[in-house]
């Protein structure tokens, strides 16, 4: 007959072979499940000190109640639990999808106890020499050191919590080598070479969200979240108030559902939030672009979405940022030009201001960086005849 004890106390049975069975429930702070652990005891009282050891491992946070989770299921449950309502959607759906195109498959059913240095470091090893998917096994290319350090983040993090949870000991992140971090100089477009893109952009139904790019250097989430009553017709001023990101469905298992979405959030920092003074050129293509989306409306009639976006879809639903980008690669090779990424134009919209002799304060409001630390040390380039020019102002020092 169970000895019966408080309620998280545990029970003691006598078995029939005359040995002594003790349980204690409890709680498994990963998977939220009640969980029991059984202990045996030749008398009574051995069970009774077992289970009582137990009870003050649980207590205390020393016992290990997880030991067979592996770190693809922790790791899931540190996303969905401890991340999904404190980061902002981008910023998740980018841990989301790493971990699950690039980690699960190499490390996710390794135990987390049994997780080691040498398990990192040889995932980081082979994103670097070909962990791009997609590739030919013959031309197989890696991802980028930068790419592998917003990689290593969220693992560290990941391992962090765990470590504050009791499930490890030690954060075994604390000791790989991240491949070292290469500053690429940053490619912005010519003025004539936006010119020339632009003449071609003018037979594009987005020909505005280009051009409005040019004079803006609004980010692409930026661009594609503007909605029409952000624009100030009057005052010739737009106001970023929001961004469209692509947000991962890590439970996109079902038949149909599908693995991302986009959302609209926030922008990127409260630096982003910022009003920006439009050109007049590009106002009067803005109140053109408006015309052709109203008959468009019209034509798509009661089937029409309207999300009060600027630039949008034929049926007012929003428009993917990755279409953004093949359109205005698809420009780019149409007008003979150099190939380069959408962001590449936002530089560009940077570089023109600041060869212009604009402060960079005031480049650093119209961009929405958090500080002019970070407008410095992206635009730290400028052309060589300015610094020609710099240096032929010391003439009068020297004469």
């Amino acid at each position: 007959m169970a000895k019966r004890r408080g309620n998280g106390e545990g029970t003691i049975t006598k078995r029939s072979d005359g040995r002594y069975m003790g349980q204690i429930s409890f709680k498994d702070p990963v998977t939220g499940k009640t969980k029991r652990k059984t202990v045996y005891g030749k008398t009574q009282k051995e069970a009774m000190e077992k289970l009582n050891k137990i009870k003050y491992e649980i207590q205390t946070g020393v016992f290990n109640v997880s030991d067979n989770i592996t770190f693809e299921a922790w790791a899931l449950t540190w996303l969905k639990e401890y991340k999904k309502n404190s980061l902002k959607k981008g910023t998740y759906t980018m841990y989301c999808a790493n971990f699950n195109n690039h980690v699960f498959h190499y490390i996710g059913k390794v135990k987390l106890k049994d997780l080691q240095p040498h398990h990192l470091q040889s995932l980081y090893n082979r994103l670097l020499d070909n962990g791009r998917k997609g590739s030919s096994r013959s031309n197989q290319t890696g991802l980028s050191p930068t790419t592998i350090k917003r990689i290593h983040i969220p693992i560290g993090s990941c391992l962090k919590q765990a470590v504050r949870n009791g499930l490890i000991n030690r954060n075994v992140g604390f000791v790989v080598e991240v491949p070292k971090q290469i500053k690429h100089e940053i490619n912005p477009l010519t003025k004539e070479e936006i010119q020339q893109f632009l003449e071609y952009a003018k037979l594009d139904r987005l020909y505005g969200a280009f051009l409005l790019e040019c004079g803006t250097g609004l980010r692409r989430g930026e661009l594609a979240a503007l909605k029409w009553k952000n624009i100030d017709f009057d005052n010739s001023t737009l106001q970023v108030k929001q961004s469209l990101v692509v947000r991962y469905d890590m439970n996109a298992t079902e038949e149909g559902r599908k693995a991302t979405t986009l959302e609209f959030d926030s922008p990127k920092t409260e630096k982003s939030k910022r009003t920006i003074p439009i050109p007049q050129p590009i106002m009067v293509e803005l109140r053109k672009h408006k015309a052709r989306q109203s008959e468009e409306k019209l034509r798509v009639g009661k089937y029409y979405n309207d999300n009060d976006l600027v630039f949008c879809n034929i049926d007012g639903s929003p428009l993917h940022p990755a279409t953004i980008t093949t359109k205005f690669k698809s420009i780019l090779k149409k007008a003979g030009l150099k190939d380069a990424r959408f962001h590449d134009l936002r530089h560009s919209f940077a570089t023109l201001l600041l060869e212009m002799n604009e402060h960079p304060k005031v480049v650093q409001e119209l961009l929405g960086h958090s500080s002019i630390t970070t407008t410095l040390d992206i635009y730290s380039h400028v052309s060589l005849d300015k610094k020609e020019e710099a240096v032929q102002k010391l003439n009068t020092v020297f004469k």
